[in-house]
């Protein structure tokens, strides 16, 4: 239950519900509907997974089956390149990071060894991966949740495609309720004509099948 204190989360919240740091610049159905080949070609470097209903079921250490395929083009396209940021896995949570050694041998990709959870810890994003905090912006940001993945990739400069969660089973409840919560206040700014932070690298069709708020 630890994982649910996020007090970078909770003392974001205020700035986050009134900018555009939650408006992600894609929504889409899962990771299937990421163009990686063209990503790759538009001149992005590297990206960041959330793992939780965004690469697995919660808690779970395998790829989703639906999306395995897409996820391992990714893995080829960008060998050295991706990285597992979540807010259990890898942070004080996670004793001797056992759990993120788990995923790691799982998935195949590394999980990020950090102190602040998300929408905190770009400095750590940027050691990882021995660039500049500014470089941030040649990196994309895919997860399930508003104020931590969306909040946290738009700070940092990245762009940010929400997926929508595979299930709600075996996920905590109260982490199901606030993703709801969070879900209906983007709708709600959607609604009123309010879109996602302008990004260098962005173009519609990045994504497929999906709804894109980002800027040209």
């Amino acid at each position: 239950m630890s994982q649910l204190i996020n007090l970078a989360a909770l003392g974001y919240t205020p700035y986050a519900y009134f900018s555009k740091v939650t408006i992600p610049h894609f929504q889409v159905n899962s990771v299937n509907d990421i163009n990686f080949t063209l990503l790759l070609e538009t001149g992005f470097k590297g990206g960041i997974f959330d793992k939780d209903n965004t690469l697995t079921k919660p808690y779970q250490h395998e790829v989703h089956p639906s999306i395995e395929e897409n996820v391992r083009t990714a893995k080829n396209l960008f060998p050295h390149a991706l990285l597992i940021d979540s807010n259990s896995a890898g942070t004080r949570d996670d004793p001797q990071y056992n759990e993120a050694k788990k995923i790691e041998d799982t998935l195949g990709i590394p999980v990020l060894h950090h102190v602040h959870k998300k929408p905190a810890g770009g400095k750590a994003i940027a050691n990882h991966f021995k660039i500049d905090l500014s470089e941030l912006s040649h990196y994309f940001m895919i997860g399930d949740r508003v104020l931590t993945d969306i909040a946290f990739g738009n700070r940092y400069g990245m762009l940010t495609i929400l997926v929508n969660p595979f299930t709600q089973e075996g996920d905590l409840q109260a982490a199901a309720a606030v993703r709801r919560s969070e879900h209906r206040r983007l709708e709600q700014r959607l609604f009123r004509g309010e879109r996602a932070p302008p990004h260098p690298l962005y173009q519609p069709d990045l994504c497929n099948n999906v709804i894109a708020y980002g800027r040209t």
